[in-house]
């Protein structure tokens, strides 16, 4: 698909490392050989890995699979006195990771049907991980279902005759999870601030958030149904992209305010900014674990369930969004 450059940790010295990003066919029998290998690999490092079967066409579906290799340069030949091409003169690669996507037809997908992708399973070897990798490996599963690489691909490579309409994990783990809602707010954050949006948030973080009330209601399921759509992610990863980009909208508010308040009106208009955001997210979380909370018999529990599951969202997005002072629980 394409090569880029990312540093490589090491004990010894940080360096420049070439990666290569490919993606394989599960109907190809060598591809199969391949994962069937590496596959085995995941079991030390995913607490729910199971193995693939990449030649199921189960329901209809098929499999593909993108790997990244890092491909060894010369400058690396001579620090390490070895060679980077292997004994037919080809060039070396090393294996660094992978991501499973099953492809399956969805009839009934709203607003239309179409085909989806499901990520299965996602790896990074640990001595390549937190160089951005993960990140890079899913933004090229967002481009290629776009199309960004359908002249790369050949005609076999999908069918042709149904749009991939949607984006979705199979039980991701907490860290896989903290990536994906990264890249879909760096998503929408792109698209809000682009001069050419595809779809429009009505979403401004230059007007101050205090002046317009709107910013504080919840947006419609209908609406995330549409921006979904649009963007080929889920509703639900709508809601949680928009909350943090207002999560970080009210943050810069906040900063304005400091250069301009006095401290005890300060206070007053962080205290509310907060309570505002913090119904907002409430009234999705009620809506989304309506099942759960409704098997609580007392109020009290209701809502003490209700904050709790805000706490943990509200942690989820600070962290996401490197709000190290709000972990650290400073103002």
């Amino acid at each position: 698909l394409f090569q880029y450059s990312r540093c490589i940790k090491s004990s010894l010295q940080d360096r420049q490392g070439n990666f290569v990003l490919c993606l394989a066919d599960g109907k190809n029998q060598e591809a199969v050989a391949f994962h069937n290998q590496v596959q085995k690999i995941s079991m030390w490092f995913i607490e729910t890995a199971d193995t693939v079967d990449l030649t199921s066409d189960e329901g209809g579906g098929y499999w593909k699979v993108m790997y990244l290799f890092r491909k060894h340069s010369d400058s690396e030949s001579k620090l390490n006195d070895t060679s980077t091409k292997d004994m037919c003169g080809k060039e070396k690669y090393s294996f660094v990771g992978f991501v499973t996507m099953f492809f399956f037809y969805s009839p009934f997908k709203k607003p239309k049907s179409g085909r989806l992708i499901r990520i299965c399973q996602a790896l990074v070897l640990p001595p390549y991980q937190r160089v951005g990798h993960g990140k890079v490996m899913m933004n090229a599963v967002y481009d290629m279902a776009r199309g960004k690489y359908n002249e790369t691909l050949s005609s076999g490579d999908f069918d042709k005759h149904h749009e991939i309409v949607e984006i979705n994990i199979e039980d991701p783990a907490p860290a896989f999870t903290a990536l994906r809602d990264r890249v879909d707010y760096e998503l929408m954050k792109k698209n809000n601030t682009s001069s050419k949006p595809w779809v429009s948030l009505n979403l401004s973080c230059t007007e101050p958030v205090t002046s317009d009330e709107s910013f504080f209601i919840p947006l419609p399921e209908s609406r995330a149904i549409a921006i979904g759509a649009e963007a080929k992610i889920t509703p639900r990863q709508v809601q949680i992209a928009c909350e943090m980009l207002k999560l970080e909208c009210i943050e810069n508010e906040i900063k304005r305010l400091k250069s301009m308040k006095e401290s005890s009106e300060l206070l007053e208009k962080t205290d509310d900014l907060q309570r505002k955001f913090r119904l907002m997210v409430k009234k999705r979380l009620l809506r989304m674990h309506k099942e759960e909370l409704g098997t609580l018999s007392q109020k009290e529990d209701r809502k003490r369930r209700l904050a709790q599951l805000y706490d943990e969202t509200y942690y989820h997005y600070c962290l996401v969004l490197g709000m190290k002072s709000k972990l650290s629980g400073e103002s």
